[in-house]
């Protein structure tokens, strides 16, 4: 099962994004964060360690560690002009 349908069916609602139809280039942008979602950001400013011993900037969970500056983690790439 995809993501979006595991979050249909459990009825978790997802911010829509608003669509200027005024501005092509607003409405291009908001239909590209459509596509991309959902999505998460993380960033953080402190220093935890993972389990594998590195020390690294972000987010620690009872799951684990989230990375706030993995590149590895980055599946989408939105692009702001």
């Amino acid at each position: 099962m995809q993501i979006r349908e595991v979050i249909a069916a459990q009825g978790i609602r997802i911010y829509q994004p608003p669509i200027d139809t005024d501005d092509e280039a607003a409405a291009e942008n908001a239909r590209v964060l459509l596509d991309a979602m959902p999505f998460s950001i993380i960033g953080s400013t402190e220093d935890v360690t993972t389990a594998d011993g590195r020390v690294v900037k972000g987010r620690e969970y009872l799951w684990g560690v989230a990375e706030g500056m993995s590149r590895t983690l980055f599946s989408v790439r939105v692009r702001l002009e």
